[in-house]
């Protein structure tokens, strides 16, 4: 049996480890400032929170690094239905979801719609491509499947 807790008014301080290996994550506590509804979080004097774990994943905040190949206008993506636009030919079709394709908006379940768009538009390029391409991606698809471990729900 798995339990998901969540931490309100937690802000992450250290990640904790032993040998090179994550075993924790410090959580400084926060309180809310101001009046309502123009509150902000601010440091509590009370202790920090310890939270054992073994793994950290960074999901909060927006900020693209650029890197070769990904075009960037006004901090986003530019895009039509997912694909990016004007990307690198070396780089074959580059396609965006979530935050990169929208801006840091909207709630975790609006990544569901982009994502269907997404999927749908690189399945709509991926058979209209000629053979070569379809063969390129057979054996991408092949490739991966025998150097990477599939993971799903139930592990």
């Amino acid at each position: 049996k798995r339990v998901l807790r969540l931490h309100f008014l937690r802000s992450p301080q250290e990640v904790l480890s032993e040998g090179g290996l994550v075993t924790g994550i410090r959580l400084a506590r926060m309180q809310l400032q101001g009046e309502a509804g123009r509150q902000v979080a601010a440091p509590s004097s009370a202790a920090a929170l310890d939270i054992s774990c073994g793994l950290v994943v960074r999901s909060v905040g927006f900020d693209i690094l650029p890197f070769q190949g990904l075009p960037l206008k006004s901090n986003r993506v530019p895009h039509t239905q997912g694909c990016v636009e004007q990307s690198s030919e070396d780089l074959g079709g580059l396609y965006v979801s979530g935050w990169l394709k929208r801006g840091p908006q909207g709630i975790i379940a609006s990544n569901i719609g982009d994502a269907q768009e997404t999927a749908a538009k690189l399945w709509s390029d991926l058979q209209s491509q000629n053979a070569k391409a379809s063969e390129s991606f057979e054996s991408f698809m092949t490739s991966l499947q025998s150097t990477t471990a599939v993971v799903g729900f139930q592990d």
